[in-house]
C-alpha cells in the first residue's frame, strides 16, 4: 500500500515539474521521473526483492521533494545572476580557430580505443572457459576491481566520451562521426553498459539543446531510435559478458529480469543498509574521498579510500549497488541526505540554465556549458542504481577536458581553417 501511495506521489511531482518548465531536460522532472519508474517495477513485483520499510520509502519520496525544491530555486533565480559569462575576447573581434584541437583529441580518442580493445582481447583470451571473449574480461575486470587495482586505462573510455561529446557541441560533421564511432567501439570493448549509456544520452541532450526540441512528444521522436539501438545493445551485451549457463528461461525472460533487477535491486539493498546500521556505522567517509585521498597523499593525515567495488548483499539475488543515496546516507545520515539531494538539485539546475542558454540571435550562449551539462545527464538518470554526483575527480575531469578544447582552440596561432560562418558563433564563451 504504501509503495503504491509512493508511485502516485511521484507521479504527480514528476509531472509538476514537467509542467513548471515544459522541459524533458529539466533535472528535478528527470530525476522524479526516474524514481517513479523505480517504484513503479518494485510495485509489479516483476522481480522478487526483500520488501522495502518505511524508511527507505521516506528517504526517496523526501530525497524526490528536497531535489525539486533545490531545482525550482535556481530556475526562478534572476536571469543575470546565471547569464554571467567570461567572454574570451571582444565580440567584434574573430578569433582564429583551427583543427589542432581536434586532431589531438582525435589521436588520443583512437590510441585509447586501441589500449582498450587490446586489453579486453588479452584479458579475455587469457582466462579460457566456455564464456566468450568480453565476458571473460569482465569477469577478470571485476575481480580485479575487487581487489583494489588501478589503472590509468580505467579512465581512457571517458575520454573518448567526452572527445565526442565536444565534436557534437562545435559541429557535427566527418570528425563528430569518426569521434562518435571510436567512442562507441571502446564503451563496447570495456564490457560495460554504462560508457554506452553516456555516450548516447549525451549526444541526444546536445541534439535536443542545439534543435531546442526538448518537449517531451518532441524528445520521443529524437530519442525514439537512438534508444532502441542502446536497448539492443544492452540487452546483447547481457548476453556476451554474462555467464548464463546456471539461468533458466528464454532469451526474453533473461533479459526482462536483467533489465528490471538493475533498476529495482539498489532500492532494496539501500534498504537493506538502512535496517542493518550496525553494518555501516564504521563505513569509510566515501563523499570527499577525492581531496582526502590527495590530503593522505600528502601525508596531511591517514586516510584509507573506500574499495571500488562495494560488497554484495542478498535480497535475495546478489547485489552492490544500492542507489545514489547510499554513501550520503552512511557520511551524513537521513536528514544530512536530504540536504544533500536540496543541494544536488540547485546545482543541477543552474547547469541546466546555462548549458540552454540563448543570446537574441538564437545561438548557444556557452559551448562548455552545453557540453557539461551533457556529460552530466549520465549521474541523473544513473542515481537509482550509483552515486556519481560525488566522482569528484571525474567531474573535474569533465571541466578541464572541455576548457582546454575550447581554450587552446580558440587562441591557436596555427590558423583559421576551422572558422564558423556566423558572426555571433565567433563569440565562444568558457562559461
Amino acid at each position: 500500500m504504501l509503495i503504491a501511495l509512493l508511485t502516485a506521489y511521484l507521479g504527480a511531482l514528476t509531472f509538476a515539474n514537467y509542467r513548471l518548465k515544459r522541459s524533458v531536460l529539466y533535472p528535478p522532472f528527470l530525476f522524479c521521473g526516474m524514481w517513479f519508474l523505480t517504484m513503479t517495477l518494485s510495485a509489479l513485483q516483476i522481480v522478487e526483492t526483500d520488501p522495502l520499510h518505511g524508511t527507505v520509502l521516506f528517504l526517496v519520496g523526501a530525497g524526490a521533494l528536497c531535489f525539486t525544491i533545490g531545482g525550482a530555486v535556481a530556475a526562478l533565480l534572476p536571469a543575470p545572476l546565471v547569464e554571467t559569462r567570461l567572454t574570451l575576447w571582444p565580440r567584434s573581434r574573430k578569433p582564429r580557430q583551427d583543427h589542432f584541437m581536434k586532431y589531438v583529441y582525435l589521436g588520443v580518442m583512437i590510441l585509447s580505443m586501441i589500449l582498450i580493445a587490446r586489453q579486453t582481447i588479452l584479458t579475455g583470451l587469457s582466462r579460457g572457459g566456455v564464456a566468450g571473449i568480453l565476458a571473460n574480461a569482465r569477469a577478470a575486470g571485476v575481480e580485479g576491481t575487487a581487489e583494489g587495482g588501478f589503472a590509468l586505462l580505467a579512465y581512457m573510455p571517458s575520454w573518448t566520451i567526452y572527445t565526442a561529446v565536444l565534436f557534437a557541441v562545435e559541429r557535427r560533421n566527418r570528425m563528430f562521426w569518426i569521434a562518435a564511432v571510436v567512442a562507441f567501439i571502446s564503451a563496447v570493448f570495456t564490457t560495460g553498459r554504462a560508457p554506452i549509456m553516456q555516450l548516447f544520452i549525451s549526444l541526444i541532450v546536445v541534439f535536443m539543446v542545439q534543435t531546442n526540441r526538448t518537449r517531451f512528444l518532441q524528445a520521443v521522436r529524437i530519442a525514439r531510435i537512438p534508444m532502441l539501438i542502446f536497448f539492443a545493445l544492452y540487452v546483447g551485451l547481457i548476453f556476451t559478458t554474462k555467464n548464463l549457463s546456471t539461468m533458466e528461461g528464454g532469451v526474453v525472460s533473461i533479459a526482462t529480469y536483467f533489465v528490471v533487477s538493475y533498476i529495482v535491486g539498489p532500492v532494496a539493498a539501500m534498504d537493506y543498509v538502512i535496517e542493518h546500521p550496525s553494518l555501516y556505522s564504521a563505513e569509510v567517509h566515501h563523499t570527499f574521498k577525492f581531496p582526502l585521498g590527495i590530503a593522505a597523499r600528502l601525508h596531511l593525515f591517514a586516510y584509507e579510500p573506500p574499495p571500488l567495488l562495494d560488497t554484495f548483499v542478498a535480497i535475495p539475488f546478489p547485489a552492490n549497488v544500492y542507489t545514489g543515496y547510499k554513501f550520503f546516507y552512511t557520511d551524513f545520515g537521513l536528514f544530512g541526505t536530504l540536504i544533500v539531494a536540496l543541494v544536488i538539485g540547485f546545482l543541477h539546475t543552474l547547469l541546466y540554465r546555462k548549458g540552454t542558454q540563448r543570446g537574441a540571435d538564437g545561438e548557444i550562449r556557452s559551448e562548455l556549458g552545453l557540453y557539461c551539462f551533457a556529460c552530466s545527464i549520465t549521474a541523473l538518470v544513473l542515481f537509482i542504481f550509483d552515486d556519481l554526483y560525488s566522482a569528484m575527480g571525474l567531474n573535474l575531469t569533465i571541466l578541464l577536458f572541455g576548457s582546454l578544447y575550447f581554450a587552446v582552440r580558440n587562441f591557436s596561432p596555427l590558423g583559421a581553417a576551422g572558422r564558423r560562418s556566423s558572426p555571433a558563433a565567433h563569440a565562444s564563451t568558457l562559461a
